[in-house]
């Protein structure tokens, strides 16, 4: 997750280069707060705010949430007018009544983020019980629905290693596809997963122990 002083400094770097900074703000506050640390939101006229209702658990709405300038949103506006001839109504009806009814954020802070902390609080302890007399590294989870694990021995880069998790029946996400535009040289983006952890307690173990089994004594 990113920090206030973090977001601070970007918001001050595209300002100075006029240029917007486009915030995907989709496990954030207000709304679905799937996040672990203390942050706030802030917002500008330069800032290009995204959100959904895919993590409220209603990703099949495909309900996507702009809040921007005026030029801006009239700009997606328009393009959404040519790109999306037949826009879904289901999601901002249903937004609409949550936000009318002061339903969403009692959802958010009592149903949601109280569940997916469980969940975090869950993996981080299968991790500790299942890799603890390896060197793999897990990131602080700091929110959304994911951990990354570093393996800073890894023989075979984390692509490979997805291969022949998928043989196995255990799906994760290479590491290298969040390290878009850096130097391809730098061995850590080749040492890192990303997993779902979102998943039943007995799954995410079985899941794990494969990785560390294929890791470890392949």
């Amino acid at each position: 997750m990113i920090t206030d002083d973090e977001l601070a400094k970007l918001d001050s770097i595209a300002h100075a280069n006029n240029i917007s900074l486009i915030v995907d703000n989709a496990y954030g506050q207000p709304f679905p707060g799937a996040i672990y640390t203390d942050v706030s939101l802030s917002w500008n006229t330069n800032t290009i705010l995204c959100m959904s209702l895919s993590k409220l658990g209603l990703p099949g709405l495909r309900t996507g949430i702009v809040i921007a300038n005026h030029d801006t949103v009239e700009a997606v506006s328009r393009m959404n007018g040519i790109l999306v001839l037949a826009p879904n109504s289901v999601g901002p009806s249903l937004l609409t009544r949550m936000i009318k009814d002061k339903g969403l954020i009692p959802l958010a802070n009592n149903v949601i983020k109280p569940y997916y902390q469980a969940k975090a609080n869950i993996a981080v302890k299968l991790f500790n019980e299942i890799f603890a007399n390896s060197n793999a590294k897990l990131h602080k989870l700091e929110g959304a629905f994911f951990m990354w694990i570093w393996f800073p021995e890894l023989e075979i880069t984390s692509e490979e290693l997805y291969q022949k998790l998928k043989a196995k029946g255990v799906y994760i996400i290479p590491g290298h596809n969040f390290f878009i535009g850096m130097d391809d040289a730098w061995p850590h983006q080749h040492q890192c997963i990303r997993i779902n952890y979102a998943k039943d307690e007995t799954t995410l173990r079985k899941g794990l122990k494969v990785v560390f089994q294929e890791v470890f004594n392949a």
